[in-house]
């Protein structure tokens, strides 16, 4: 898998291509395309104090009652872009620190629900929620300087969170799920951690938490009703779970 960063940078690449973008450097840009129908979408940008916010929303055609809410604020330099393809989903971004960077996809899904919340203490933080599938759940929180996450599920009924806690930094977070009723949580509060979470079957439950520094933890697990509970305290340490 690519690491975190590097998928962030890729799809901020594509959608600048998707999204062109003229305005002076001092300007905030909110761009909205609506193709579906009944949908929602506000976009709200604060005093930035010189640096530009970018917002970009998308529901393309075919969709239905699909709704996104965006703050900005804070120091600025924000980038946050929005892209739904489904039906009644509904999608948060809020952005209140400095240099973050927010990408929500949902393709061909309906009844998700995904929440992107980096606070006043971050800097050029990333996040990226993909979701294709049938009312499922992510939420990424991150505090800090330097932190990145990434969920990306398909199936139904996922429940995918990653808290990036004020303290840390540098940490990389993912969870990837495909299947049914399955539930991952990631949180780091220390610094210079990687975690993945790797779900694919139904009802499995796994949990990541890193509270000491330079960590690495891997859970990896398919089937049904399988449980990961890992907690490293320490520096250093690398952790494995495997169940299929």
């Amino acid at each position: 898998m690519k690491p975190v960063k590097s998928t962030l940078l890729a799809l901020s690449a594509l959608l600048l291509i998707n999204f062109p973008v003229f305005a002076s450097e001092a300007d905030d840009i909110a761009n909205i395309t609506e193709g579906g129908f009944n949908g929602t979408a506000t976009i709200d940008q604060s005093v930035s104090h010189g640096n530009p916010n970018l917002a970009q929303v998308s529901q393309r055609s075919g969709s239905s009652n699909e709704e996104v809410h965006i703050t900005q604020s804070g120091n600025g330099n924000h980038t946050a872009t929005v892209m739904m393809t489904g039906d009644n989903d509904v999608e948060n971004v809020s952005q209140l620190g400095s240099m973050d960077s927010a990408l929500i996809m949902l393709t061909g899904s309906s009844h998700n629900s995904s929440t992107i919340s980096q606070d006043a203490t971050t800097d050029s933080s990333g996040a990226n929620i993909h979701e294709n599938g049938i009312s499922n759940t992510a939420t990424i929180t991150q505090s800090g300087q330097n932190q990145q996450a990434l969920v990306n599920q398909t199936g139904s009924m996922n429940n995918a969170t990653i808290t990036q806690e004020y303290g840390g930094s540098n940490n990389n977070a993912s969870i990837l799920q495909t299947g049914s009723s399955n539930i991952a949580a990631i949180d780091q509060p220390g610094i210079s951690n990687n975690a993945l979470i790797s779900q694919n079957g139904l009802s499995n439950t796994a949990e990541i938490v890193q509270n000491g520094n330079s960590n690495s933890a891997t859970v990896d697990q398919a089937g049904t009703l399988k449980l990961a509970q890992l907690t490293q305290t320490g520096n250093g340490n690398s952790v494995t779970i495997t169940q299929h």
